[in-house]
């Protein structure tokens, strides 16, 4: 079922905000007069089609994009042949085209505006800009205190209130506000430390080559919850199959397999003993979060002691460095995993078939973003190479009758975020829509600054990709918001002045009205044509970027 919520998100995700889109341009070319041949939600041959007033209405066989016909309008084509027909679109004041030519991308921001108020008035879980883990040798590590420039020793749990001056209260728009300072440059962070004081902190940013953009070291927070379902799992972190990774033969020439670690190994510790201070790497969360710490590590050789056939063993490894994204790492596949070691036969979980030796997959609420989970369902697996899971419904117990009884497993921080009234539900969604695109002009001025680097860049792969999750794991109103975020940054990007998308054509409409005649078709042609080349590279390698983070 999951798996259709997010096909049909997707679909009708893309397929709307398009309509959405193309509606705004079909709405006001009708209102001034254009004759309209059609107007297509999909591409490609019709499925459905009906004529109205001289007007095809089409469902059309590809169901991603859309399009608006309109008499005398013909991108890769312009004329500026005489026409006596009053509704011709080359015959409309220059006023009227650049309405027509707005209409698309102000409809999406008009969506933009509706779908936010409504996730504002109503209600929506959000995830709070708290900060997570933060590794040693980061910008977080190293923040200061204003005035006197104290270190600022932030800790896990420590809540962001705002970034330069600009509230914030999600952690996208917190990293939205980061990527968006260029590098090298400090950032003011007011920051509700867990003691309950708000300090303002100053923090140094980086240019991440990973991320492709400005970056404080600003990890998610996730907190560990105790559910008393009457088992107790045993954490343990082993070692992937080397021969089913994608890159196989590349991870075998890596530090890791070079050092003897192998399939099934179950990793306990890791050891800097170069730094006599101690720097154990003990619990999942650590070890998860550094992914074996070889970013601390900075290129030192580290201990990994690993449990092999019951025995301890050490191994010492030695990071390498990743030119493209700065990052040090040893080439490891890696496994989580919980193992039952003790149940309550007596307990619910144990009645539904959970035993000894399985391996859970983890605990979802009935409600997932509520605080307290009352009830949800537990997936588990008999052997961890099987690929189905198993699922059972249980009662969260309000408390076990055996202490140890109770199964641990890490969360988000997700908190219902509402306002009080419709007026300041609007205002709040206004005030959104002002700084997200703001953002997105922010990022287009780093990508030629060089303070936001074309690795950055996501394309309809990528957003299809988050679309389809957020679909088929969240409420409604959150993909309600994605979707009203994604308009949003389509509507924007439309009035860039780029030939082939609207902002060009306003453009060209100016100079109509400012000479007193339209831009020659020859030159609007080639242009056009320029745009092609300029917005196909760009749309290879956004998608290049996109399958290179999902696959590679």
């Amino acid at each position: 079922m999951d798996a259709l919520y997010g096909w049909l998100g997707l679909i009708l995700g893309f397929s709307g905000l398009i309509f959405i889109h193309e509606l705004g341009h079909f709405a006001l070319a009708k209102w001034n007069g254009v004759k309209v041949y059609v107007f297509s939600l999909g591409m490609g041959p019709y499925l459905l089609s009906f004529t109205h007033n001289g007007t095809v209405y089409a469902l059309s066989m590809v169901p991603i994009g859309g399009y608006v016909k309109m008499m005398g309008q013909d991108d890769l084509n312009p004329t500026s042949e005489p026409s006596k027909d009053g509704s011709d679109y080359r015959n409309k004041r220059p006023g009227q085209k650049a309405a027509i030519l707005a209409a698309g991308a102000i409809f999406n921001l008009i969506f933009t505006l509706a779908a936010f108020t409504a996730c504002y008035s109503i209600g929506m879980h959000i995830e709070p800009p708290r900060i997570g883990n933060i590794a040693p040798s980061t910008p977080l590590a190293d923040a200061v205190m204003h005035p006197d420039r104290k270190p600022a020793n932030l800790q896990k749990g420590d809540l962001i209130l705002n970034v330069n001056n600009v509230p914030v209260k999600t952690f996208l728009e917190a990293q939205l506000q980061i990527s968006g300072t260029p590098k090298d440059q400090e950032l003011w962070l007011k920051v509700q430390r867990l003691n309950g004081n708000a300090d303002d902190i100053i923090v140094k940013t980086k240019h991440d080559k990973g991320y492709g953009a400005s970056s404080i070291g600003l990890d998610r927070y996730t907190e560990k919850i105790a559910l008393p379902l009457g088992f107790k799992a045993d954490e343990q972190f082993l070692v992937g199959d080397f021969e089913k990774a994608k890159d196989a033969k590349a991870l075998k020439e890596k530090p890791a397999y070079k050092a003897g670690l192998r399939k099934e190994d179950r990793l306990v510790r890791i050891e800097d003993r170069t730094r006599p201070e101690g720097n154990d790497v003990t619990t999942i969360t650590e070890l998860e979060h550094l992914l074996f710490a070889p970013q601390r590590s900075k290129g030192r050789p580290l201990t990994y002691i690993i449990l092999r056939d019951g025995k301890e063993q050490e191994l010492t490894i030695t990071p390498v460095k990743n030119e493209d994204t700065d990052a040090y790492f040893i080439g490891m596949p890696f496994e989580l995993r919980q193992r039952v070691t003790q149940i309550d036969e007596t307990s619910e979980a144990f009645q539904k078939g959970l035993r000894s030796g399985d391996y859970v997959v983890g605990f979802v609420g009935e409600k997932p973003n509520e605080s307290e989970w009352k009830n949800g369902t537990l997936y588990y697996k008999k052997d961890p190479a099987e690929t189905k899971r198993l699922e059972m419904k249980l009662a969260v117990l309000d408390k076990a009758s055996d202490e140890s009884l109770v199964f641990k497993q890490g969360r988000q921080d997700i908190q219902l975020y509402k306002v009080d009234t419709i007026g300041s539900a609007v205002a709040m969604a206004w005030d959104d829509t002002l700084r997200f695109s703001g953002s997105v002009f922010t990022v287009l001025r780093g990508l030629f600054t060089g303070d936001v680097s074309t690795k950055a860049l996501s394309g309809a792969v990528g957003i299809g990709d988050v679309m389809f999750k957020v679909a088929s794991s969240q409420t409604f109103l959150n993909f309600l918001w994605f979707l009203g975020f994604i308009s949003l940054n389509l509507g924007v990007l439309q009035f860039v002045p780029i030939p082939l998308l609207d902002g060009w054509h306003l453009l060209m409409v100016a100079i109509e009205k400012l000479k007193g005649s339209p831009v020659a078709p020859k030159i609007q042609e080639v242009f056009q044509y320029v745009g092609i080349v300029i917005v196909g590279c760009l749309l290879l390698l956004a998608t290049y970027n996109d399958i290179k983070r999902m696959f590679m």
